[in-house]
């Protein structure tokens, strides 16, 4: 849940930091999916094997 919590703030607010419609919808979803696959990727690395 991490990398989608932090996907979903980034998406927010790199889209709110550029004012326009298209850059900030590209750039908003990019680094908003970069944020969530670290975000499993530290969830996985950490995960408690049983």
């Amino acid at each position: 849940m991490v990398g989608a919590t932090m996907g979903v703030a980034i998406l927010g607010s790199v889209f709110a930091f550029f004012h326009e419609p298209p850059l900030g919808f590209i750039a908003a979803m990019l680094y908003g999916g970069v944020a969530q696959l670290l975000g499993s990727m530290a969830a996985w690395r950490y995960l408690k094997r049983a």
